[in-house]
């Protein structure tokens, strides 16, 4: 990793990245599945990174076919409060 940083080079230097990256050096995996689990962490990151942003997103439900009715919650309820 120092080496790549002297170069030039930047890596995401992540733990679980490291590791990864030392799986495929010691030859216990080969690139293409250190690719998609690479992309698999990417993913995993956004989403929480989305989930952190938007904490109600796919909790929350509104009725708009009843503008009396109000927010109605994923499980059903009708009474709640936002934090």
């Amino acid at each position: 990793m120092a080496g790549m940083r002297e170069r030039g080079l930047v890596m995401d230097g992540a733990p679980e990245v490291v590791a990864l990256i030392a799986d495929w050096a010691a030859g216990l995996i080969e690139m293409p599945e250190c690719r998609e689990r690479y992309l698999t962490i990417v993913r995993q990151r956004e989403q929480m990174r989305r989930a952190r942003l938007h904490p109600l997103v796919g909790e929350t439900i509104l009725q708009l076919d009843d503008a009396q009715a109000g927010p109605v919650h994923a499980n059903g309820d009708s009474e709640f409060s936002i934090p």
